[in-house]
């Protein structure tokens, strides 16, 4: 009996297994996936309709509820009172396992009865019972019956063998009772069990119901982005439209976001090459004679140009001559008008004003050199785009031969700095505007000129500041009363603000009665006591070559040549030259928001050798400055250290090469910086106060400007 319920069921799965439609349904998980992938779908495909080009973009998310856990034990319709139960609840249906108990009974009851029948023997009975003689002579056995109407329920005779069996019969009677109680209670257990318990598949349609993707879902939302070129009147429409368009998702409604923030590049017109070349053709002969005339007129206009500028000297000396073409009454005329407003000599001035800014250079240079050589020294000192402008237009407009003098007068250090500025020639325009700097500085030196006529008194004026003043004042006022009638306003400004106000009254009342004449009769004195106030180095030959190869050494190089020229230079120098090449060693500490831009935007190869070849915490410092914890920058950077530790070959040439890829970094920060506005004065701070703390001084150096 039990294997047969056994078979049954194995039969029953195997059908279902079979039956591709009685299947156990994936996981709600992979349900929920494979409807949020066909209802993207039929939205992708719809709003592309709607909107007639591809440039949006949809997101559905499905959010499911836990699905319940099915009673198994309890049919889905229980048999009625008195059936033999099943799947349906139909007895043509039914697994009925009373039948075995039925088949059971009916064995029994035929081998009761099949003990009942008469036998007949050959052997002789052991006990001889008297009334049975005849038939054991017959070879039967036939004991007498005392009631032939006492029967049992299950259809046995009872025999007895005389009154002495009475007791074996009742006991027998007993016996068969019990047996009788104990098959109907297993019947009814078995019919019972049989009864309540539904089948596999009714089990397995239970399950797949449970997990059923439409019976969990809780709510669907959909994230559509449009362009943003939109009309605000048609958004409407294209938002009811996305709407309408039937998903098939069990009659729930979707929640739509809708916003408008995709860019749509502008569609060009796009022309076949085939129509391109036969519109070209129909119009070649007139486009050919369009661009040689072009090219005529280009080449004769870059010709003419370049005649007027190799022969602009000639133009100017000609309408030099031309000017100066007049009476011996007008010269005289002229040339006391010079000398009265230059205070000069004033020989050969008179036709400054009406000549071209080099020419007047050659003019001024030749009658007055020593104010000349001033005036550059001036034009060096004052590191302006104007003062530079005009020494390359003295360079590009001039023999050497004719610079000789001027050269001479020079310190290395601006002859240093004057050969810095050659590195580019002025164009047409900008030479113009050179050579009207040039003659208003001549005009400004003629009418007002400097006191101060040696050039070595000259450079010690441009290097002082303002404690100098206030230092050489406590030894020897009567220099400071000098000097301060040669230096410019401002800075006469900033001294009298860095005194005391005791110090500042006797400053201006010593100051206001010295003549002209005292400070040029001075000049000498006035060198001697500032030559013990200002440092003055001369650079070596190898020391300017230290500034040509520092952009291109290693840090540790770098730091070696920094100190030697701290040696060798004063510290206004040596922070020009660190602003011009920042340090290597600062690079750490840029303002956090430009370093970050300079990591976001370095070349990605380059940006993965330079941090792999870093220690761990120097390179997690540069990592959460661009590319924070669990950002997708940060996933790629991790993505691309695997695998360079994959590659042994790449990750030893990287880690051979840790010098060259840090220099190469340095090189484009120092590009950036020199392109950089919002923070350059951050970082001009930050190399001024290494410099400074290099040297051991916290001081600044002002800026002079000599009147």
């Amino acid at each position: 009996m039990k294997k047969l319920a056994f078979i049954s069921l194995l039969l029953l799965s195997s059908a279902a297994i079979s039956n591709p439609k009685m299947n156990v349904l994936p996981s709600l998980e992979w349900q929920k996936n494979e409807l949020e992938m066909k209802v993207h779908d039929k939205l992708q495909r719809g709003t592309g309709v709607i909107l007639g080009h591809e440039h949006f973009f949809v997101d559905v998310e499905i959010v499911t509820n836990t699905p319940e856990t099915p009673n198994f034990s309890i049919p889905l319709n229980p048999a009625p009172q008195g059936s033999n139960g099943g799947v349906n609840g139909k007895d043509g249906n039914t697994l009925d396992m009373s039948d075995d108990a039925e088949m059971a009974k009916s064995d029994e009851e035929k081998k009761t009865k099949s003990d009942a029948e008469i036998k007949f023997t050959n052997d002789v009975p052991e006990t001889d019972y008297g009334e049975s003689i005849v038939f054991s002579r017959l070879g039967m056995e036939a004991p007498l019956i005392d009631d032939f109407n006492d029967f049992s329920p299950s259809g046995k005779i009872l025999l007895t063998m005389g009154d002495s069996s009475k007791d074996k019969m009742n006991q027998m009677k007993e016996d068969f009772s019990k047996e009788k109680e104990k098959l109907v209670e297993q019947i009814k257990k078995l019919k019972d069990a049989t009864k309540a318990k539904p089948s596999m598949i009714e089990q397995m349609w239970k399950y797949n119901t449970s997990i059923d993707i439409f019976k969990n879902i809780s709510e669907i939302n959909i994230s559509v982005r449009l362009p943003n070129d939109i009309a605000m009147d048609e958004r409407v429409r294209i938002e009811g439209l996305i709407k309408s368009i039937k998903l098939g998702v069990n009659d729930i409604t979707p929640n739509f976001k809708f916003s408008y923030t995709i860019n749509v590049p502008q569609k060009e017109d796009v022309i076949s090459k085939g129509d391109f070349l036969k519109a070209l053709s129909s119009v070649s002969n007139i486009i050919a004679i369009v661009l040689g005339v072009l090219l005529i007129g280009f080449v004769g206009n870059r010709l003419i140009s370049r005649f007027f500028e190799l022969n602009s000297a000639s133009q100017a000396g000609g309408n030099f001559t031309m000017q100066s073409d007049k009476s011996e009454s007008d010269d005289e005329s002229g040339a006391g008008e010079m000398i009265s407003a230059g205070g000069g000599s004033g020989d050969g001035l008179a036709g400054v004003h009406s000549l071209n800014g080099i020419e007047r250079f050659k003019v001024f240079a030749n009658n007055t050199p020593q104010e000349a050589i001033l005036l550059v020294k001036k034009w060096i000192a004052q590191d302006s785009k104007s003062g530079h402008a005009a020494l390359r237009a003295l360079v590009q407009q001039i023999d050497n031969s004719a610079l000789a003098d001027v050269f001479k007068m020079l310190s290395e250090p601006e002859k240093a700095t004057w050969r810095d500025l050659l590195n580019k020639p002025l164009t047409a325009n900008e030479l113009s505007i050179a050579n009207d700097f040039i003659s208003n500085q001549i005009v400004q030196s003629v009418i007002l000129p400097s006191v101060i006529e040696d050039p070595n008194t000259y450079d010690l004026l441009l290097k002082l500041n303002a404690d100098m003043i206030n230092q050489i004042y406590e030894k020897d006022p009567y220099i400071v009363s000098l000097v301060l009638n040669a230096l410019s306003e401002s800075f006469i400004a900033e001294v009298l603000s860095s005194c005391e106000p005791e110090t500042v009254d006797q400053i201006l009342m010593s100051s206001v009665i010295i003549q002209e004449s005292e400070v040029r009769d001075n000049q000498a004195r006035i060198k001697e006591v500032l030559s013990q106030y200002v440092e003055s180095k001369s650079k070596l030959p190898f020391v300017e070559k230290l500034y040509d190869i520092l952009p291109n050494v290693s840090s540790a190089v770098e730091r070696s040549i920094f100190n030697t020229l701290k040696q060798n230079i004063n510290v206004e120098e040596f922070t020009q030259l660190s602003q011009k090449n920042f340090p290597s060693e600062l690079v750490r500490e840029l303002p956090t928001k430009f370093l970050k831009e300079s990591l976001a935007t370095y070349d990605l190869g380059k940006k993965v050798s330079l941090l792999f070849a870093m220690d761990e915490n120097e390179r997690m410092y540069y990592l959460d400055l661009f590319a924070p914890d669990g950002t997708k920058a940060r996933d790629l950077m991790q993505i691309e250290f695997e695998s360079v530790e994959r590659d042994e070959m790449r990750k030893s040439k990287i880690l051979a090469g840790r010098d060259d890829s840090w220099r190469d970094f340095v090189k484009f920060v120092r590009t950036r910086i020199t392109k950089e506005k919002d923070e350059k004065t951050e970082i001009e701070n930050l190399v001024h106060t290494w410099a400074l703390d290099l040297y051991g001084s916290g001081e600044t150096q002002t800026e002079l400007k000599v009147a």
